[in-house]
C-alpha cells in the first residue's frame, strides 16, 4: 500500500483546505510462480513470422551487380567519346587564310545587323582586291550601296566567291 501526503489548497488569506488522499495498493500481474518459470505463460504465439522478401536477397544483389556494370560500362563510353572529341578538337588543322576568315566572318555577318555586313563585305573587298578585282569591286559596290546589303545579297556574293576560291 502507498499512502500519499494530503494536498493543501489556500483559497484566501489565512483558509486553507485539505483533502486526502485514499491509499493506494499496487499488485503484481504476474504471479511469482509464472515470473519464476523460463517459458512463461503467454496468451499468444510470441515466436516471430518467418521472414518473406517482395524481392529476394540473392536476385537483388544479381540485379545491382548487373546495373552497376552497365553503368561503368556507360561512364567508360563517355569517357572515350569525350576523349575522342577532345582529340579532334585538339587536332592541328591548317591556320585560315585571311580570305578563308573574311569569309567565315561574311557568312556570320548575314544573320547580324547591316553594319556589320558592310564591314565584312570591306575587308571582302580589300582581301579579293589581287585576287578577283571583278568580285572585289562587287564586294566593295555592295558594301558601301546606298540601300544596306541584305542578307541574300550578301549570301549570294559569298557564294560567288567561294566558288571562284574553290575552283582556283
Amino acid at each position: 500500500r502507498i499512502a500519499l501526503r494530503p494536498a493543501v489548497v489556500e483559497v484566501a488569506p489565512n483558509t486553507k483546505l485539505t483533502a486526502r488522499w485514499p491509499a493506494l495498493e499496487v499488485r503484481a500481474r504476474v504471479s511469482r510462480e509464472d515470473a519464476a518459470k523460463v517459458q512463461p505463460p503467454l496468451r499468444r504465439d510470441a515466436t516471430p513470422p518467418p521472414v518473406t522478401y517482395r524481392v529476394g536477397p540473392d536476385a537483388l544483389a544479381r540485379t545491382l551487380y548487373v546495373v552497376a556494370a552497365v553503368l561503368a560500362a556507360a561512364g567508360l563510353l563517355l569517357a572515350v567519346l569525350a576523349a575522342t572529341a577532345l582529340r579532334r578538337r585538339r587536332r592541328v588543322t591548317a591556320p585560315l587564310t585571311g580570305l578563308d576568315r573574311a569569309l567565315a566572318l561574311a557568312r556570320e555577318a548575314e544573320q547580324r545587323p547591316t553594319s556589320d555586313r558592310r564591314r565584312a563585305l570591306g575587308l571582302l573587298a580589300r582581301l579579293l582586291g589581287s585576287r578577283d578585282p571583278r568580285l572585289a569591286g562587287a564586294a566593295d559596290d555592295l558594301a558601301w550601296s546606298a540601300p544596306a546589303p541584305t542578307s541574300d545579297a550578301l549570301a549570294d556574293l559569298v557564294t560567288q566567291v567561294e566558288r571562284k576560291v574553290d575552283g582556283a
